[in-house]
């Protein structure tokens, strides 16, 4: 026999003795899977079951919805207050918008830092003073900049009110600013 033939059949013998000791173990394994991967899917909950909590005002809504346009002053798409907790607010205290549809409102601008820890270290101090105060980022890319401001407030009197008594509380010499998010 020549020697070529002589390796091709040890060959495929060693390959038939594999297959006969390892094709049994991939069969009768039941750790793997023949169809693929199985997930344990809950099934989903029935949608009868769902209500809709006390808050949410569903005519109201719909009503707002049928009437045109959403309007959030409207006194229909404001639900009442049975409680009594909300704050007495008139119509010449109610905010107007600005072109964009957003209300007009007003901060009290203390500082401007390049440095981020500053400006925190800032918003950290007023708000142990009991003011609510948080910082911006402003800028490009070759300087970026850090505003603190306390607010906003409604009414542009109440952060002048806030400007003044940071003054007197910080010795800062704080401006009253429109707020633009």
């Amino acid at each position: 026999m020549n020697e070529n033939h002589k390796r091709r059949l040890v060959g495929a013998l060693v390959l038939v003795a594999l297959a006969a000791a390892l094709l049994p173990m991939l069969l009768d394994n039941p750790q793997l899977p023949l169809d693929g991967p199985t997930a344990d899917i809950p099934p989903p909950p029935p949608f009868e079951d769902w209500h809709p909590g006390p808050t949410t005002s569903w005519q109201a809504l719909d009503q707002t919805l049928d009437g045109g346009a959403l309007d959030p002053w409207a006194e229909s798409a404001v639900p009442a207050d049975p409680e009594g907790l909300a704050p007495d607010v008139g119509a010449a205290d109610a905010p107007r918008l600005d072109a964009d549809g957003l209300p007009v409102s007003w901060v009290a601008q203390v500082g401007t830092f390049a440095d981020r820890q500053n400006a925190e270290q800032l918003v950290a101090r007023l708000r142990g003073l009991g003011h609510d105060a948080h910082a911006l980022e402003y800028g490009d890319t070759a300087q970026t900049l850090f505003r603190v401001y306390t607010g906003p407030y409604w009414k542009r009197q109440q952060a002048a009110e806030a400007a003044s008594q940071l003054k007197a509380q910080l010795d800062v010499d704080p401006w009253v600013t429109q707020y633009r998010p």
